[in-house]
């Protein structure tokens, strides 16, 4: 027997593992973990929100624009009524847009008020005409009375062409309304018919709702002619309550014959255009079709450029899913100078409506 001071040690059996690699491995993550930490940091931290600097004088502006990261480039001079002159009129991008630090935003500083002639915008269509006047700061209020000339033709201004006005001026416009005028809207008999007006809810930051403005307008010709009318959105529907799913249910609530969608784009050249179903949407297309080209019928004749074309698909949720015949008015942009004037009026309010009414009376109606 080996006396135990003298036993062999028992030798011990190494790992397939090193020791040494949990540790490494442990910290090549760590290291990965922070260049993407340090790379979301450098990212977050090179995009900023634009600030407001309307009404700000250019060297303030400049000053506050340059504290948020980004330039200051005066794009245009503008007079204005309101504005003192140096100080900023308008910027592009808007507040609250955001931007990469070091991105140049354009300003129009005031060039003070201005007293000029009148221009000259006889015979022009109300929207050239209206654009013109309000690129040399002059607000436009819009009447109609009957005339040989063309629908929506400028044919009188007051003041008249020539004479002396200013910066911020309120000018009056009268547009041709047609021969016909007081026989624009033809009573139809719509009893027993329901449609659905789904007028979406107005780009964030916008003062105004016309196109809730415009769905009343129709609404109201639409039940004078026995019609049951349905609106998605009611004119104190915020968030969720005006969002496509809560619209959509309420669309769908009811059977109908038809529905009439209405929206403010954010952006885009402006303008009216009728959207109508696409033609995957093979059961409601055809007669969508059909009232789609009723809608640019009826309206050319006060929007003379409207045009028609088909949503991409799966782009009008409420349009497609709600089952029913169906065709949206876009009424223009908020990007547009010439839209956010006619939104203000109550005659081009009056125009759409009517115009819709008329085409909804010719496809459905009975006269």
């Amino acid at each position: 027997m080996v006396p135990s001071s003298q036993a062999t040690p028992q030798t011990r059996r190494r790992g397939l593992i090193p020791s040494w690699v949990p540790w490494a491995a442990g910290g090549t993550v760590l290291a990965i973990l922070l260049i993407v930490l340090v790379t979301l940091l450098v990212v977050r931290g090179n995009i900023v929100r634009v600030p407001s600097v309307q009404g700000l004088t250019g060297k303030a502006a400049q000053t506050r624009l340059q504290e948020a990261g980004l330039k200051m480039v005066v794009s245009d001079q503008l007079f204005s009524a309101t504005v003192a002159a140096g100080s900023v009129v308008s910027q592009q991008p808007r507040p609250g847009t955001t931007l990469n630090a070091g991105t140049a935003v354009q300003v129009a500083l005031s060039a003070g008020s201005e007293t000029f002639s009148m221009p000259d915008v006889l015979g022009l269509q109300l929207g050239t005409a209206q654009s013109k006047l309000a690129a040399k700061g002059l607000s436009v209020v819009v009447e109609t009375a009957p005339s040989e000339q063309d629908q929506g033709t400028v044919i009188a201004t007051d003041p008249s062409a020539g004479s002396d006005v200013q910066t911020g001026s309120s000018v009056r416009v009268t547009v041709a309304a047609g021969t016909n005028a007081t026989q624009t809207v033809l009573p139809a008999k719509l009893t027993g018919h329901t449609f659905v007006i789904d007028p979406a809810p107005m780009p964030v930051g916008s003062a105004s709702d016309p196109v809730m403005d415009v769905a009343r307008r129709l609404r109201a010709l639409l039940e004078a002619s026995g019609a049951h009318v349905v609106l998605t959105r009611d004119v104190t529907d915020q968030g969720t309550a005006a969002n496509t799913l809560a619209r959509v249910q309420r669309a769908k609530a009811t059977p109908s014959d038809a529905l009439i969608g209405l929206e403010v784009l954010p952006s885009g050249a402006g303008g009216l255009q009728v959207l109508t179903m696409p033609t995957t949407s093979v059961a409601q297309f055809p007669k969508s079709d059909t009232l789609a080209q009723a809608l640019v019928a009826s309206l050319k004749g006060d929007f003379p450029s409207i045009v028609s074309q088909p949503t991409a698909p799966g782009s009008d949720t409420i349009l497609t899913d709600t089952g029913v015949p169906g065709a949206r008015l876009d009424l223009g942009s908020t990007s547009s100078s010439s839209d956010e004037l006619s939104f203000t009026d109550p005659q081009w309010a009056d125009n759409v409506a009517q115009g819709a009414y008329r085409a909804i009376a010719q496809v459905f109606g009975v006269r």
